[in-house]
């Protein structure tokens, strides 16, 4: 049955004085838009919603005193005339089934000296008209409070409900909008009856020993059955752990096989750094040795110089030597070259002049070390400054590539984040253990399942027997007969609640499929939607592979949460209304598109509180003909305090 939401009122609610909003949706013109920028009031509306709704389990009562309208506040602390409290009231009206439905909410803002304090009045609940008595049942009931954050959500928030894992709360929302809660109670009371009867049985029956004995064995076999049951649920849960487990590692082990280029990549270009490094320091180092010797090429001249004045003087010392070795030679010759034998007076002539050459040439130490200088300045003198620009821009352009190498070095480290390239064995070895734990596992739950048919059958046979010797006396046949019963009963139950989950999840898939195609920018890779027992996600591709969420892009999840929300609202046959808050500002083009045109095809009355951002006019434009009303919130002059809420034409 279709809810419509067709008539907001708010009074002294936060920015909103004295506000009303009327719906026109239709089944052709499902949607409703009121534009508002951040901080004008949607957020404020979308409180409005369900504190009438859901009271203080929306809106605390002692967070209320912040939701009064601060100009009516002030106002009353002003005037000294009035005793009256400031009330805030908002009202929603509904149309379902032909009827129309009102929930009216208020409170009043109480002043106790220097305490303030909200005093909330009991909700309203007016069909045509005429209100009824225990609204707040009525309205869990129109809406319930568990299932709200499937009718009403943050757009920015959605896609948490694309999650690996549920917590316990959504769980059983989600059972409550599929109605699975009731099924379960149907079980659990044929199960209590099946207990009260047998133990009534037991009690008519306890002067007969065969029945008591029976009775007896039946017991027994209920605390071996409740053991085998517990043992089961256990392994379930911890073969569902093994294999969610397992499926995350694998998808790592997925993501560092492909990041593996990424690694190797990452290995070159530290190598690269490195080797640039080391080429900078040896290209700095060699300029520092060149601006060290730049004196030497300005003192060239005087070396030159110098390394004249020494090789005249060796030319000298060198003439010198040879005129002393050849006094020498004479000295040694008993005639002269004139062929006159040498007397003593010119041997003595001969040695003196000897000893003067001798005494002007310095001790062989000095020679030495004249020598080595002259050779030092020689080298000196032929002395050639490098070019250092072109060392310079050497040393600039190896910089240049450092510094490339070390950015691609930080981007690589950015797209694999905290992933090291050694983990995948450390993955790889995680999964063939958690591998063999899911099969171990697996084995387990079929023991225990054979061991279950074992027991029912005893338990057949048990019964059986049972009634047999219960037949034989009129009054324990009638309780007999009831416990048949019973039992049938019970076990219907059971047999009930797996076919609704069963067949409810196979609705929610195939709903959410559906709507996940035309909201997804990959509807030739991604071919269905996947719900597991414990209503995590996931997404088929085309190669049979099925992506757990965190694969996704955040476009991606919040297409998948969005197709699973409006999925399981359709799949709760209830067709209660969606209320978005700035649903699709934050995704990228394409999603946003999809989105949006996919509105107008649900069966739902769909009200958004958007930006401009949200609902550009191009887009808005594609699904114009599907809007039946269309509102602008605007703040009121800058010297006032508050909104106002106007319909456009």
């Amino acid at each position: 049955m279709t809810t419509r939401l067709k008539k907001i009122t708010l009074v002294d609610w936060k920015c909103y004085q004295d506000e009303t909003i009327e719906l026109d949706s239709t089944d052709s013109q499902n949607i409703a838009i009121l534009f508002g920028e951040n901080g004008y009031g949607k957020t404020s509306l979308m409180d409005a919603i369900q504190w009438c709704l859901y009271g203080k389990k929306a809106i605390s009562t002692g967070e209320l005193v912040e939701y009064f309208n601060r100009v009516e506040v002030e106002k009353g602390a002003s005037d000294v005339d009035t005793d009256e409290p400031c009330e805030l009231t908002v009202e929603l009206t509904f149309e379902r089934g032909g009827k129309t439905i009102s929930v009216r909410r208020s409170a009043r803002r109480i002043v106790r000296g220097g305490s303030v304090s909200a005093r909330v009045d009991e909700p309203l609940y007016i069909i045509d008209g005429k209100a009824q008595l225990d609204p707040e049942l009525r309205i869990e009931h129109l809406l319930p409070s568990s299932c709200s954050q499937f009718f009403f959500f943050d757009g920015v928030q959605i896609k948490r409900y694309a999650t690996n894992v549920h917590d316990e709360d959504t769980r059983e929302a989600i059972e409550r909008v599929l109605g699975i809660p009731e099924l379960r109670n149907l079980r659990d009371d044929a199960e209590r009856a099946r207990r009260k009867i047998d133990d009534k049985l037991a009690s008519i029956s306890s002067a007969d020993t065969e029945l008591v004995k029976t009775r007896h064995e039946l017991d027994d076999l209920a605390e071996n059955q409740q053991t085998l049951a517990d043992q089961l649920k256990l392994a379930q849960d911890e073969l569902t752990a093994g294999q969610r487990m397992l499926a995350d590692l694998n998808a790592e082990a997925a993501q560092l096989d492909g990041l593996r280029g990424k690694f190797e990549e990452l290995e070159r270009r530290k190598r690269d750094v490195d080797r640039l490094r080391v080429e900078h320091d040896q290209s700095q180092s060699h300029i520092d040795t060149v601006i060290q010797q730049t004196p030497i090429a300005l003192l060239l001249p005087l070396i030159c110089d110098a390394v004249e004045g020494m090789q005249r003087e060796s030319v000298t010392t060198a003439r010198r030597a040879g005129s002393v070795a050849h006094l020498r030679s004479l000295l040694e010759c008993e005639d002269c070259v004139c062929g006159r034998p040498l007397d003593g007076a010119c041997k003595k002539h001969i040695e003196s002049l000897i000893a003067e050459q001798e005494g002007g040439s310095g001790d062989s130490l000095d020679v030495i070390r004249q020598d080595n200088m002259r050779n030092d300045l020689v080298s000196l003198s032929r002395f050639t400054l490098p070019d250092v620009e072109r060392l310079w821009l050497k040393r600039d352009a190896i910089a240049d590539q450092l510094e490339e190498a070390e950015l691609a070095m930080q981007r690589i480290k950015s797209e694999t984040g905290d992933i090291e390239i050694d983990q995948e064995r450390d993955v790889w070895k995680r999964i063939g253990e958690v591998q063999n734990d899911v099969n171990k596992k697996r084995l387990e739950i079929d023991r225990h399942r054979i061991t279950k048919t074992d027991l029912d059958k005893v338990e057949d046979e048990l019964r059986k027997r049972q009634s047999e010797i219960a037949g034989r006396n009129e009054q324990t046949a009638n309780v007999a007969q009831q416990s048949r019963l019973a039992i049938g009963l019970h076990a219907a139950a059971c047999d009930l609640v797996e076919w609704r989950l069963a067949e409810r999840k196979e609705s929610i898939e195939q709903l959410t499929t559906e709507v996940h195609q035309r909201v997804t920018n990959k509807k030739d890779e991604y071919k269905a939607v996947v719900i597991n027992e414990d209503y995590s996600l996931g997404v088929l591709n085309a190669r049979g592979e099925t992506l757990r969420p965190q694969s996704l892009s955040a476009g991606e999840k919040e297409a998948l949460a969005f197709a699973f929300i409006t999925g399981l609202n359709l799949a709760s046959e209830t067709a209660a209304p969606f209320v978005m808050d700035t649903p699709f500002g934050h995704l990228d083009v394409t999603h946003q598109r999809n989105l949006v045109n996919a509105l107008p095809e649900l069966p739902s009355q769909v009200v958004l509180l958007a930006t401009s951002r949200d609902l550009p006019k191009k887009l808005l434009g594609e699904i114009r003909g599907h809007v039946s009303n269309i509102y602008r919130i605007s703040r009121r002059s800058a010297m006032e305090d508050g909104s106002v809420i106007r319909e456009e034409s």
